[in-house]
């Protein structure tokens, strides 16, 4: 299901200035349309989420209700 959504939204570059993913790995770029709940471990000084996992989809949220400040971290 969330393959499929997303091969809908596929882009040819990202929606947001973001750091190479590095060598040797794949990226697919989806434009920002729908909203996921991630759980992360941290968010580090430059923004990055360290130890991300998707949680579920959010259809009580749009886009544009979803900042990085809001960013609350999941601790065990």
């Amino acid at each position: 299901m969330l393959h499929s959504l997303l091969s809908k939204m596929k882009s040819s570059k990202p929606y947001a200035k973001i750091e190479s993913a590095g060598a040797g790995r794949s990226v697919t770029y989806t434009k920002p349309e729908i909203v996921a709940e991630i759980k992360f471990l941290e968010l580090t000084n430059d923004g990055i989420l360290r130890a991300p996992s998707f949680m579920r989809l959010r259809n009580d949220k749009l886009p544009s209700e979803c900042t990085l400040e809001s960013a609350v971290p999941f601790y065990h």
